[in-house]
Order: C-alpha cells, then structure tokens, then sequence
C-alpha cells in the first residue's frame, strides 16, 4: 500500500481485544504529499474499512 518513501508514524490498537478483526488508529507519513490520492485509491480498492481523519476537526485536534 504504502510507498518507498511512505511510513508508519503511529498504529494503535482502539481496542485490546479482538486484534484481528478490530479497529485500529493508523498514521502515515507520504514522503510527497501529491500520492494522497493514489494511496487513498490503493486503501478503497483494499478489503479495509478505512475513514480519514480531517486535520481541521475536533476529532484530530483531540489526537494530538
């Protein structure tokens, strides 16, 4: 999914059960920001449910 220069910043389970299955809080980090969008087409083509976090809303502001 992610590119060679993509990383992993964050991943944390929301839930301590059900890891398998379970939701999970992922941060990513694009060594160029213009392959957003083919990354966001590679994770709705992928079997994951997968809902962006808005930078401008309460819910990121409440993240860091």
């Amino acid at each position: 999914m992610l590119g060679p220069d993509d990383d992993i910043t964050l991943f944390e389970y929301v839930k301590k059960s059900n890891r398998e299955v379970g939701p999970a809080l992922v941060g990513i980090e694009l060594g160029d920001p213009a392959e957003l969008p083919g990354l966001m087409e590679r994770l709705a083509a992928s079997p994951m449910t997968v809902e962006p976090i808005d930078p401008d809303g309460p819910f990121y502001r409440f993240l860091i």
